[in-house]
């Protein structure tokens, strides 16, 4: 059991304890009456001093400290026991409260990259159409310059056919005319005139 090592001398020790280097302390005002100033009956700790805010013995109360705010110390463990129930209760219910708001903040996060997605998928999606559509017209407007090149062609080797056949029906003309010419004349003057 805890024992009381009060002394009525305390306040002027402190400085001292804190001190640093300090071999020895002379405590000359201590010196003349100090036996009557410690307290002699030292009891077990059951009360508990609110001003100095640490566990004293009923003689505590009893001296020039009874007008100090004090209480039983079992009633001030059950207070202190409460505050840190309520602390940790406090504390339970914000991680709660976090975690809370940690999972909402992930599915939007979620919601988001999945609507981001969609998004980038539908953009890809309609990418590749506008790409097929563009080659589609592309190779549909190819065909039809390739369609109106081959009939233009058709059309040109019809005009020189057409032209060709004329100009050898032309020459077959000018061929019988000039066979008829041919057996018609008589070449013996010529023939006379060279020999």
């Amino acid at each position: 059991m805890l024992k009381c090592q009060s002394s009525y001398h305390e306040t002027k020790l402190k400085p001292h304890e804190k001190a640093v280097n300090i071999k020895e302390v002379m405590m000359t005002d201590l010196v003349e009456d100090i036996n009557p100033k410690i307290i002699q009956k030292h009891r077990a700790l059951e009360m508990f001093c609110g001003d100095d805010q640490m566990s004293v013995c009923q003689s505590y109360t009893e001296g020039d400290h009874k007008t100090h705010n004090t209480v039983l110390a079992e009633d001030k463990i059950k207070e202190k026991i409460q505050e840190m129930h309520k602390l940790v209760q406090q504390m339970i219910q914000d991680t709660i409260k976090i975690n809370k708001e940690i999972k909402h903040f992930e599915m939007k996060m979620n919601k988001t990259q999945e609507m981001q997605m969609l998004v980038l998928v539908q953009l890809v999606q309609h990418t590749i159409q506008d790409t097929i559509k563009k080659n589609t017209e592309i190779k549909h407007s190819e065909m039809k310059a390739s369609k109106k090149k081959e009939e233009k062609e058709e059309a040109d080797n019809i005009a020189l056919c057409t032209d060709l056949n004329y100009s050898i029906e032309k020459y077959q003309k000018e061929g019988a005319y000039n066979t008829e010419l041919c057996t018609d004349l008589d070449y013996s003057p010529f023939l006379y005139m060279y020999s």
